[in-house]
């Protein structure tokens, strides 16, 4: 059963039109970083980088993109109408809230993190990529915390 609901919950948060627009959200911070890559900038590209990420990705696209997700693993029950069935199966609703919530965190860090790293090797041009993974950890428990 929990299975199951993996995949229920996966294909309603992942198969809706908010996917694709917390995707293209998170693609933000890679085309900033791009359009800083083409340019003649006078900031130093690791301090941009971290700014930019800090901001755009960590106060921004992360926490918007974990509460859209959040609140559609039970939104989607209760919209769809199959809320009521899901609660009358013989498994423990921990069990459920739980499962969902797991979905979610990794929904959330799938769509996030490749865009967010991928701006960051852009920003960098692949010298000082010491941030990179730190901000990628940021990411993923960012995403667990929300």
């Amino acid at each position: 059963m929990t299975r199951a609901l993996i995949e229920l919950t996966a294909r309603q948060l992942l198969g809706r039109r908010r996917a694709l627009i917390m995707l293209l959200l998170a693609l933000l911070p890679v085309l900033v970083a791009a359009i800083y890559r083409l340019s003649d900038g006078d900031q130093d590209a690791a301090e941009f980088t971290a700014d930019m990420l800090d901001v755009m990705g960590l106060g921004l696209v992360l926490p918007l993109t974990a509460l859209i997700f959040g609140t559609g693993t039970l939104g989607a029950e209760i919209e769809d109408g199959t809320a009521v069935y899901l609660l009358t199966k013989p498994v423990e609703r921990w069990r459920i809230v739980v499962v969902k919530i797991a979905v979610a965190a990794a929904a959330t860090i799938l769509v996030t993190l490749p865009p967010l790293v991928l701006a960051s090797v852009i920003a960098l041009g692949g010298d000082e990529a010491a941030s990179t993974p730190a901000f990628a950890v940021a990411v993923i428990v960012g995403a667990i915390t929300y």
